[in-house]
């Protein structure tokens, strides 16, 4: 039979073929006309409300604790993973001390980080002092002298803490007459006339010390004088000079002066009591006058808004929400019977789909639902076989002599489509035995739901090489967390914002408000969004599964997301007087803008950190701005992957390759959105630029 269809194309045909005997003019039909339902909605309003209400305060919670977490245990992260920062990183430093050894000078170990040993077990006394020690032998500093931090005056050691320090070789510094820090806290001292200079040079001259105990930080012209003078003045000629608190940020002249006092006459020896976990200190450098630990915290700040509290909210509420459903299914018992359709129309549009098409319908062919059914292939003008083939298949046929785009073929079709119930597939896809039946059945059960759509996967690659191995499974990656995670909460107050080309069944009335429109270049996108404006609730059945065909190379990925991506921009301009009052579009818009953050920061960083004067300095920050951030994306991930965890290995290529790759195009693609570039892109047989 031939059907003119509107005015879309005066050569239209609708073909069928009787190579296998069907009833009802090609409705398949079976028996069974009810179905068993379980009265439980998954759209239930109370669900999206008490579960992120719930996942809010927990995802508060947690946020604010990794937060603690990074801030106090990033330095110990850095460690384990680089080893421990000490004087060692400052090499100028180890020099002048090598050269004051040289000259006699006695270098001791001052701890390890300046801690106070009386309060500390053992096994950390010989923890530390095994640490200083390989320091020590790495420096070429001779000598196991220790030098007790805190250990001002001459007082007695606790015996066990005694003899934990030298069980490790070391002996303990002991003074022989009580020591006296005549210059502590002289670091700010302004005059010579300062009444602490003038008191401290009473009680020296008094006291006549053979032990005088200096502190680095300490050391200035006023503390030099101080000791010249008492060197100078004394009868004593065994005078011990003892400097504390020597570390990587020392400078080089406060060693030499000690140095030189060593050749002092009436001084028998001088010691330099060394911190060997000290690093140096790269300060705070800057970028036009900004300084960098001012940006690095700007970036930690977006890092925690844009990524962490929003991932830490969105796993949280997914896990409530599987949770809640899981136990409201439990408590309903009650059973209704549930009519099946008198007829579901499914439609699949085709252009160039000679590979593809067969296999689509084969697999609509071969669904095990149980009422009747009508399988309508429109093709879009295509230039290749796939009107041949569909031509000898058990199908109605709208054989379209032009392309006239996705959206208007398939406005065609539903005029020809008869069913209560439509459902909507593509010419590259394959439904799984039983999609049909679920997707109907949800749809049928769900008296106040308008559309549903079900899960996209993806099919296994063709060809052979790791890199497409790989490239799929992080396709396989992105569409499960797409679909389980953010799709899966949308649907819980029945607003899933796309309903995807490969499965979704919408209702008759529904197509009599909601026409395909090639006002963008995801239609499918629009018409759900559009549905969604007019107030009708679309939601998910994620056991009505769908294989679909995934760009096996870059390029050719890089031509779908480009029209997905940009299309949804498209979608957000057409729909925005509505699309700024939905929270999960105002989330995807803002995904734009963060992934040029995210570009920004990655190219930034790297930069930022070589400015520090120090490596040390530099992989701390790396550590927790940059290691700590990607392993905590990639945990979040990860708990969404468990079912099956041959994809996790995979995550490590997924942020480090295929995160970026999406963030680039994002980036490039919003440039092109808000400067009104538009985008030259071609779907179907069109070639345009899009606006």
């Amino acid at each position: 039979m031939a059907i003119k269809i509107g005015d879309h194309n005066k050569t239209d045909n609708v073909h069928t073929t009787k190579s296998i005997e069907l009833k009802s003019d090609l409705y398949v039909i079976h028996d069974e006309k009810y179905w068993s339902k379980t009265n439980i909605s998954n759209k239930d309003d109370s669900i999206y409300k008490n579960t992120l209400c719930v996942a809010m305060v927990c995802a508060l919670v947690l946020t604010i604790s990794i937060v603690i977490a990074i801030q106090t245990e990033g330095e110990p992260l850095h460690n384990l993973l680089f080893g421990e920062a000490s004087i060692l990183d400052a090499s100028e430093t180890i020099h002048v001390l090598q050269a004051a050894q040289n000259n006699g000078v006695t270098i001791g170990m001052h701890g390890w980080a300046h801690e106070n040993y009386s309060v500390l077990s053992k096994a950390q006394i010989k923890e530390n002092i095994v640490k200083s020690q390989k320091v020590f032998r790495k420096a070429g500093f001779k000598g196991n002298l220790f030098v007790p931090p805190y250990k001002i005056l001459n007082v007695p050691m606790d015996d066990a803490t005694k003899k934990a320090i030298e069980s490790t070789g070391v002996h303990i510094n002991v003074y022989a007459t009580s020591a006296n820090e005549y210059t502590w806290r002289w670091r700010n001292m302004k005059s010579f006339n300062d009444p602490e200079f003038i008191e401290a040079r009473k009680q020296i001259t008094l006291e006549n010390p053979e032990t005088i105990i200096l502190h680095a930080q300490d050391w200035n012209q006023f503390t030099k004088q101080f000791v010249l003078d008492y060197l100078n003045s004394t009868d004593r000629t065994d005078v011990i000079i003892q400097m504390d608190d020597i570390d990587a940020n020392t400078p080089t002249s406060t060693i030499n002066d000690l140095s030189a006092l060593k050749n002092h006459k009436v001084v028998a020896g001088v010691i330099l009591a060394v911190i060997p976990a000290s690093a140096p200190d790269s300060g705070d450098p800057g970028i036009l006058g900004v300084p960098i630990s001012s940006i690095m915290r700007l970036y930690f700040i977006l890092f925690i808004t844009t990524v962490l509290f929003p991932m830490s909210l969105i796993i949280t509420w997914k896990l409530f929400s599987d949770w809640y459903i899981a136990r409201q299914k439990s408590k309903h018992s009650n059973i209704k019977s549930v009519k099946q359709p008198e007829l579901v129309s499914v439609i699949v549009p085709a252009y160039n789909e000679e590979k593809a098409i067969e296999r689509c319908i084969n697999a609509l062919l071969n669904q095990d639902y149980t009422g009747a059914v009508e399988i309508i292939v429109v093709n879009d003008g295509s230039t290749d076989r796939t009107a041949e083939i569909v031509s000898k298949m058990p199908v109605k046929f709208i054989n379209l002599a032009k392309n006239i785009s996705k959206a208007n073929a398939l406005n065609v079709a539903i005029e020809v489509a008869k069913g209560d119930i439509v459902l909507f597939s593509d010419g590259d896809s394959n439904m799984e035995r039983g999609a049909l039946r679920s997707i109907v059945k949800t749809l049928i059960e769900e008296p106040d739901v308008d559309i549903v759509t079900g899960t996209v996967l993806i099919n296994p690659t063709t060809k052979k090489g790791i890199f497409k191995n790989i490239f799929m499974y992080c396709q396989v990656i992105e569409y499960h967390l797409e679909q389980e995670v953010a799709r899966g909460l949308q649907a819980l107050n029945g607003k899933v914002l796309v309903c995807p080309g490969p499965i979704t069944a919408v209702k008759r009335a529904v197509l009599s408000d909601v026409k395909f429109s090639d006002d963008t270049i995801v239609e499918d996108a629009d018409f759900t969004v559009t549905a969604l404006e007019k107030s009708m609730k679309v939601i998910r059945d994620r056991d009505a599964k769908v294989y679909t065909d995934a760009p096996e190379t870059i390029t050719e990925w890089i031509k779908q997301r480009n029209r997905w991506w940009y299309g949804s921009l498209q979608v957000w301009r057409k729909h925005k007087k509505w699309a700024i009052s939905n929270p999960w579009m105002l989330y995807n818009y803002m995904g734009y803008i963060t992934s040029i953050i995210a570009i920004t920061t990655t190219v930034t960083i790297p930069i930022l950190l070589m400015q520090y004067g120090n490596r040390n300095a530099a992989a701390t920050n790396a550590v927790m701005y940059m290691f700590i951030p990607v392993v905590l994306y990639m945990i979040f991930n990860a708990i969404f992957l468990t079912h099956n965890k041959k994809l996790i290995p995979v995550l490590v290529v997924y942020m480090l390759f295929y995160t970026m790759l999406r963030l680039f195009v994002c980036s490039y693609l919003y440039i092109f959105y808000i400067t009104d570039r538009g985008l030259n892109t071609q779907f179907g047989a069109r070639k345009t630029k899009v606006k």
